[in-house]
C-alpha cells in the first residue's frame, strides 16, 4: 500500500483571510464568517475574537488558524513563566498593554539578539516594531491564546491595569478639577 505524500497534502494558508482558514480547517461553518465579520466590525474586535465570543469557534482553533495565516508557530503557554532577565527586557507596562509575554532571548554576535514573544496578534506590524524599538532586539512572534496570555501576564507582571506613571490617584492630591485642567 502506498502512503500519500504528506507534503503535497499541506496547504499554504499564509496571507489568506482568517475566515477562509477557519472554514478550511472545519472550525466554523459556511456563513459563520459573514456573521462574525459583522459582529467584529460592530464591536471593533479582531475577527478571531468575534468567532470565539459568538461561540462559532474554539480559541485553540483560532490560534491554529492565526498560526497558519502568518506562518508563525503557535504555543501553549500553560505554566511557563519567564525568568527575571526576560521581564527586565520587556517591561510590564508594555507587556500588559499589548498582551505580550517574553518566552526566550537568543543572543547574537552583534546587537541584542532575538526576543521570542507570545502574542495573539502576530501580524500586527506596528506592535512588532514597537517591541523591537523598546527592547532593541529583533522580534520573533509565536501565537498564543488570549486567555493563556491574560493569566500569564497576571502571574508574571501582576494585575495592575494601568502603568504607575499614568495612574492618577484622586484620593491624594489637589482634586479632579486640577487633574482635568492640567492633563485635559
Amino acid at each position: 500500500m502506498r502512503r500519500a505524500n504528506r507534503g503535497a497534502m499541506v496547504r499554504d494558508f499564509r496571507g489568506q483571510r482568517l475566515g477562509t482558514i477557519l472554514l478550511a480547517i472545519g472550525a466554523i461553518d459556511a456563513g459563520d464568517d459573514a456573521h462574525a465579520a459583522l459582529f467584529a466590525r460592530a464591536r471593533d474586535l479582531p475577527f478571531g475574537e468575534a468567532c470565539v465570543r459568538l461561540g462559532l469557534a474554539k480559541e485553540p482553533a483560532v490560534v491554529r488558524a492565526l498560526s497558519l495565516q502568518t506562518g508563525a508557530p503557535s504555543v501553549s503557554i500553560g505554566e511557563f513563566r519567564p525568568d527575571d532577565s526576560l521581564k527586565r527586557l520587556l517591561p510590564g507596562w508594555l507587556a500588559r498593554r499589548h498582551r505580550v509575554l517574553p518566552l526566550a532571548h537568543v543572543a547574537a554576535g552583534t546587537g541584542k539578539g532575538k526576543l521570542i514573544v507570545a502574542l495573539s496578534r502576530p501580524n500586527d506590524v506596528a506592535l512588532l516594531d514597537e517591541l523591537a524599538f523598546v527592547t532593541g532586539c529583533r522580534i520573533a512572534p509565536v501565537v498564543a491564546a488570549d486567555s493563556d496570555l491574560d493569566q500569564a501576564l497576571i502571574d508574571v507582571y501582576g494585575a495592575a491595569p494601568f502603568d504607575a506613571r499614568t495612574r492618577v490617584d484622586l484620593g491624594r492630591g489637589p482634586g479632579i478639577d486640577h487633574v482635568v485642567a492640567r492633563y485635559f
